[in-house]
Order: structure tokens, then C-alpha cells, then sequence
């Protein structure tokens, strides 16, 4: 049984290109001697690019992309926040210190301004989350939708190759980066440890049966020419 994977890649676009391009590529290879030659598989490849070109994939890099946004955005909400509320005081401020209103002075309730700052910073928080939810939610579905639609192509070209060759679309769990934790014990020694983080790399598998395939079984190239053993 020969196997052979045929990865998607995405192709390099610009850092605020939410949609890159995404492209199944391989080269052909002598694993594919006897079944398709050279322009068949180009032509496979081309036809399965084409299907899945309106059925996107969020890719991790897009969803960090969006989470750094809502971050930032998050944080452009607590400044203008912040700088409205210090617009007020001072203006409370300059009216509570005229002649007329110096008898009936009362100090801002900084109870209230601790009330207002968490409610406001909580609210940043959970929407924040929302929104991180919202994107986790959108990548699954447009997985989803580019996982069956390739397949529906994949099985017609089942139904021409079977029992020759068999087409498979996997999900393979790749090591993304280490993610570094470090943390201090009470004596004041630091203690670390390395998480892997794990991404899922959409992939097509290609197997190839020669023991059933009336093409490629006990056949060798003696100068050129193809001779049955």
C-alpha cells in the first residue's frame, strides 16, 4: 500500500487579508507510476483546488489576527472610557470651585467611580469572551462546510479508482509551538514547564493499492519500455 499526502497550504498574502488563499499543492511522485501520470494528477489537483475555492478555512493565523483586534479594540474602549470619565471630573471640578458653590462642595463618591470602573471592565471582559466565542464558533463551521464539500468530490473520484485507489480527507494534529510557563515558588525559586500547543493540518490522503491494480503489479522499466514480470 502506497500512501500519499497532499497537504493544504496557504499561500503567503497581505497581514490584514482575512481570506488568503489556500491550495492543496504536491508535485507528482514515482509512488504514482502506473495510476496517473503527471498531467492526470495536475489535473486532479486543479479540479479539487477549484472545488473548494468559495469554502474557506479560519486558519490559526487569521484567528489570532481577529483576537488581537478584538484585544485592541477592547483596550481603545477602557482609554476613551477612562478619558471621558477624567473630562467629567475635571469639569465637576471647576463648577464645584466658583464662589457661589464653594458652601455646598461634596467630594465625587469614589465608591461609585470603583462601582462604574468594574462594571465597565467586566463588561469589556465578557464581551470580549463573546466575541472569542463567536470566532471559535464561525472557524468550526467553515471547517465543516470545506470538509464536506471536498468530500463529495473525493467520493466520485472513489467511485472511478476503487478498488486501485482509495481518496481520504484527515484532520492530522501538528505541533503548533511550546507554549512556556513559568511560575515562582514561595522560597523564591523559579519552577517552568513546556506545554506543546497542537494545530489540525487539513490534509488529503492518496492510497494506492498495487496488489489490485492491473497497472502497476509485476511490472518493472527495463530501457525505457514496460515488460510484465
Amino acid at each position: 500500500m502506497k500512501k500519499l499526502i497532499i497537504p493544504l497550504a496557504e499561500l503567503k498574502g497581505a497581514i490584514w487579508d482575512f481570506n488568503p488563499d489556500k491550495k492543496f499543492i504536491a508535485e507528482w511522485c514515482l509512488d504514482l507510476y502506473g495510476f496517473l501520470t503527471r498531467e492526470e494528477f495536475n489535473k486532479r489537483l486543479d479540479e479539487i483546488n477549484l472545488h473548494i475555492e468559495k469554502h474557506s478555512l479560519m486558519s490559526e493565523k487569521v484567528k489570532t489576527r481577529l483576537y488581537w483586534i478584538c484585544g485592541i479594540l477592547a483596550i481603545l474602549i477602557i482609554v476613551i472610557a477612562y478619558a471621558v470619565y477624567q473630562a467629567s471630573l475635571s469639569d465637576y471640578y471647576m463648577n464645584s470651585f466658583k464662589i457661589d458653590n464653594l458652601n455646598n462642595f461634596q467630594p465625587p463618591s469614589y465608591k461609585n467611580v470603583i462601582a462604574i470602573t468594574t462594571t465597565v471592565e467586566s463588561l469589556i471582559g465578557a464581551l470580549t469572551y463573546f466575541i472569542k466565542y463567536l470566532i471559535d464558533q464561525k472557524s468550526k463551521e467553515h471547517a465543516k462546510n470545506f470538509e464536506n464539500k471536498l468530500k463529495s468530490l473525493l467520493t466520485e473520484y472513489n467511485n472511478q479508482d476503487n478498488p486501485t485507489a482509495n481518496w481520504r480527507f484527515v484532520w492530522r494534529s501538528v505541533l503548533s509551538h511550546l507554549n512556556i510557563e513559568i511560575s515562582a515558588n514561595s522560597d523564591g525559586k523559579f519552577k517552568g514547564k513546556a506545554v506543546p500547543k497542537y494545530v489540525e493540518h487539513a490534509e488529503i490522503l492518496l492510497e494506492i493499492n498495487d496488489a489490485l491494480s492491473n497497472l502497476t503489479a509485476h511490472r518493472v522499466h527495463v530501457k525505457e519500455e514496460i515488460a510484465d514480470v
